[in-house]
């Protein structure tokens, strides 16, 4: 699942030539657009998203390859995919997937941990039911890998022990509104993602998704941005 904050003709015509090798694999893959404002219609992305899966895999193609009917409002950036052991793995951060190239390098950060990972799946669930309303089926896939993973979770806690003392750093999800309230505290906390936020920032106006952390990944972070412009970490 890729949610973009914008998407640009281009970059989307490659998205799609690439995802054309997973969905003949008869991998699934949701495109949720925040903006459409690049010269491109939501119609426009919907009928794209489905010539390329109907020309990967028929008709199968069209269920395997899906983008949502309207945009989402949200300037959330995050991608949401299945690693080789079948771990849900979430990639977070201002990187704008299928928006124009920038010259500017993005920061993202790469998590695994399954209670963040599994909050940030039930965020791609209501992002799929802004995005397509009036079909449940998408964001209750979303919303039952969220319950699988903090099932697993537990199940592997119970079998090892707890690794809470191993713990370096804290991560804390912020979705839509609670960039509002929430601010960084001291020098060792910073802030991963990307919103869209009203002038005055009301309530209703920030639409989004950022992780918060504090510890040592904190200061990963702080230094991709100082040394290297900004990479995944």
């Amino acid at each position: 699942m890729v949610a973009s904050p914008s998407v640009d003709p281009g970059r989307l015509a490659e998205f799609l030539a690439e995802s054309t090798y997973a969905v003949r694999r008869r991998v699934r893959v949701d495109i949720l657009p925040g903006t459409t404002r690049h010269g491109l219609e939501e119609a426009e992305v919907v009928a794209a998203a489905n010539r390329a899966g109907y020309k990967a895999a028929g008709n199968d193609g069209r269920a395997l390859l899906r983008a949502a009917t309207q945009p989402t409002g949200s300037g959330g950036s995050l991608l949401l995919y299945d690693d080789d052991a079948g771990h849900l793995v979430a990639v977070i951060g201002d990187h704008d997937w299928l928006g124009p190239p920038v010259t500017t390098t993005p920061v993202s950060v790469r998590l695994t941990q399954p209670t963040i990972v599994s909050t940030l799946a039930r965020a791609a669930a209501s992002l799929w039911t802004s995005g397509l309303p009036g079909d449940p089926g998408a964001s209750d896939r979303w919303r039952r890998l969220a319950s699988e993973v903090e099932e697993g979770a537990a199940v592997e806690e119970i079998r090892v022990g707890s690794l809470a003392s191993a713990v370096q750093t804290s991560v804390e999800v912020l979705i839509d509104d609670e960039h509002v309230a929430a601010r960084t505290e001291s020098p060792d906390t910073v802030r991963v993602g990307r919103v869209h936020s009203g002038p005055d920032d009301r309530p209703g106006t920030a639409k989004g998704i950022s992780v918060q952390l504090v510890g040592r990944g904190a200061a990963f972070v702080t230094a991709a941005r100082a040394n290297y412009g900004g990479r995944v970490v």
